[in-house]
Parts: C-alpha cells; structure tokens; sequence
C-alpha cells in the first residue's frame, strides 16, 4: 500500500484529503477528508484501508511512504 495527501479549496474554505493506494490494483482503497491536516487523517485513512481489505495491523504489511517530498 501507499499513500499521500492534497489540499483542495472549497466553496466554505480548505479541505484536506488523505488517501491510501492498492500498489498492485492502483485502487484508492482509504481516504479521509477533513477541514485539518493533523496526524489522525491519515492514519483513519489508513485504518480504513486495513479494514476494507481485512488486513490485520499485526500481519506484517507493508505501507509506502515518501514522508511527503
């Protein structure tokens, strides 16, 4: 799995969106969307992932990240 975030302007101000990507199927498989850009978006983007595909957090997977650069 990977992930990454944007930032996106709305009519009633800023929304941050965080996602999670399939590597294999390139499919969004956890987003999260908030008016903040705290360390609990992406990690409920991230719980919703492991829970979309019924992966356990101890089972060894394995999450991409390019810290944001």
């Amino acid at each position: 799995m990977g992930g990454g975030h944007d930032l996106y302007r709305t009519w009633s101000g800023w929304a941050y969106v965080a996602f999670v990507l399939d590597v294999h199927s390139r499919m969004i498989v956890g987003w999260q969307v908030a008016n903040h850009m705290r360390t609990e978006l992406p990690l409920d983007a991230l719980e919703m992932a492991l829970w979309r595909r019924r992966i356990k957090k101890d089972s060894g997977f394995i999450h991409h990240s390019d810290r944001g650069s």
